[in-house]
C-alpha cells in the first residue's frame, strides 16, 4: 500500500512539473522548433503506461487481497464454530453434573427427545382426565 501511494504521488508530481514547464514556456512566448509537438505529446505515452500498469497492479492487488481475506475468514469461522462447540460440550458437562452424571442421557438420542415427549403428553392426558 505504501508503494502504490509513493508511485501516485511521484506520477502526480512528474505530471506537474511537465505542466509547470510547459505553461512556463508558453508565458515566456518560447515557441518551439517542431510545430506537430502537443502539449500531451511529451508524455502521452509515459502516462498512458504508468495508467495501464498502475491499473494492472490495483487489479492484482485487490484480487489477493480479496482471495487473502476468504482465507483468513474461512479459517476465523472454522476456529469459531470450534470454540462454540467446545463450550457447548462444556456446558452440557456443567448441566449434567448438576443434575447427577447419569440421570440426563444424551442430548443428541432421538428416542429420549421422543419418550419425553411421550411424558409430557401422558401427564397432560392425566391432567385432563382427572379434571
Amino acid at each position: 500500500m505504501l508503494f502504490f501511494t509513493w508511485l501516485s504521488i511521484t506520477a502526480f508530481a512528474t505530471v506537474s512539473v511537465l505542466v509547470y514547464k510547459q505553461a512556463c514556456d508558453l508565458r515566456a512566448g518560447v515557441v518551439l522548433v517542431d510545430n506537430s509537438y502537443s502539449f500531451g505529446g511529451a508524455f502521452d505515452r509515459k502516462v498512458d503506461d504508468l495508467a495501464f500498469y498502475l491499473a494492472v497492479f490495483t487489479k492484482e492487488f485487490f484480487r489477493r487481497t480479496l482471495m487473502l481475506s476468504l482465507l483468513v475468514l474461512r479459517r476465523i469461522i472454522a476456529e469459531a464454530r470450534a470454540r462454540v462447540i467446545k463450550g457447548e460440550k462444556r456446558f452440557a458437562h456443567f448441566v449434567e453434573s448438576l443434575h447427577g452424571r447419569h440421570s440426563l442421557r444424551s442430548p443428541e438420542s432421538v428416542s429420549h427427545f421422543l419418550r419425553e415427549i411421550k411424558d409430557h403428553a401422558d401427564q397432560l392426558k392425566a391432567k385432563a382426565q382427572t379434571r
